[in-house]
């Protein structure tokens, strides 16, 4: 077939992506352009082991989801194995072909795990090295708050894309153009929340985004910025109740346009720092912990992680998430 660019309902491209002038290409699928290049039952419940081969002129490099196993020269071509041995979304699933510079190393994880690292850089933005020598950091960072890292690989791939957003696909983001810190704190995050946990409906996808921006805000009080609780104040104060941030509700909207608004990133990252307020930090960093182990290379839906915190806690929390996760209006605090 003659693979294609899709466009979302909010404009965005996803699916097959063509670069450099049509001699690449980059694929981003989230939530659906994973039916662009190959057949698939495209809803993120339906998760499968991968095995990709792409065969390229061997003047380029092809970067892929999964872990490196072959790169098999022929006459005047190359053909890149990448093989996923865990369950992945096929939103998840990524090639990008293009005449990258590739950097090769290891780290250890705080388990003591040896993991490859394989990143795919644009020359012409340089070596990336500052960026490229966070992934250890960040994950190991991570790994102390979600629990360990469920992949067997790293790595990132920097490219102008033209699409003009990051994606977490598994084990290896891909940015468009060089990512600031807190973009690559968001996308490694997902490496948990999204990638090894993820979605039964997209209508959760705050389970994905919130986490993951509630990661940058972890990374950032860590790191000479504010507390979680000061970042949450700020932005509880700075949306009055006729904000757009309020509707629709993260856990309750049904127009595919509004699938990556701020609900699922920003109310869905205050959700997380108002249920820490209201189980206490011990409680709290359990149910992180708790849900990435217990539902590890599965599917989740938010009716399981309000069961998960209420069990944990012992608390009556229908209420709680009902005003953040269920109304289209602005939480009052307790």
């Amino acid at each position: 077939g003659k693979p294609v660019t899709h466009i979302d309902p909010d404009g965005a491209e996803d699916g097959w992506i063509p670069t450099d002038g049509g001699a690449g290409a980059t694929v981003l699928s989230e939530p659906v352009g994973a039916m662009t290049w190959f057949p698939n039952n495209n809803t993120p419940r339906d998760k499968a082991t991968f095995d990709m081969k792409i065969t390229v002129p061997s003047e380029l490099e092809v970067a892929g989801s999964g872990d490196l196993k072959s790169v098999r020269k022929h006459t005047g071509k190359e053909t890149w194995r990448w093989v996923q041995p865990h369950q992945q979304a096929t939103y998840l699933a990524m090639i990008s072909i293009s005449d990258y510079n590739v950097y090769h190393s290891t780290m250890r994880t705080t388990t003591g795990r040896k993991l490859p690292i394989w990143s795919f850089i644009e020359p012409k933005l340089g070596t990336v090295a500052e960026q490229r020598a966070l992934i250890p950091k960040i994950i190991r960072y991570e790994e102390r708050r979600f629990g360990p890292y469920p992949f067997n690989s790293a790595g990132i791939v920097v490219k102008e894309t033209g699409a003009g957003y990051a994606l977490e696909t598994q084990n290896r983001p891909v940015f468009d153009g060089v990512p600031d810190d807190l973009t690559n704190v968001h996308e490694w995050a997902h490496q948990w929340y999204g990638n090894s946990v993820s979605l039964t409906n997209w209508v959760d996808i705050w389970l994905n985004e919130g986490f993951a921006t509630y990661a940058e805000w972890l990374w950032d009080a860590s790191h000479g910025g504010p507390s979680t609780a000061e970042t949450f104040q700020k932005e509880y104060d700075s949306h009055p109740a006729d904000d757009a941030l309020w509707k629709p509700a993260p856990a309750d909207f049904d127009d595919p346009a509004d699938l990556f608004g701020s609900q699922g990133y920003l109310r869905g990252a205050m959700t997380l720092q108002a249920l820490r307020q209201q189980v206490g930090s011990h409680d709290f960093f359990i149910i992180l912990r708790s849900w990435a182990k217990q539902h590890k290379y599965g599917n989740v839906t938010t009716a399981q992680f309000i069961r998960l915190s209420e069990r944990v806690s012992g608390q009556d929390l229908d209420a709680f998430f009902h005003a953040w996760l269920y109304v289209a209006a602005k939480p009052a605090l307790s």
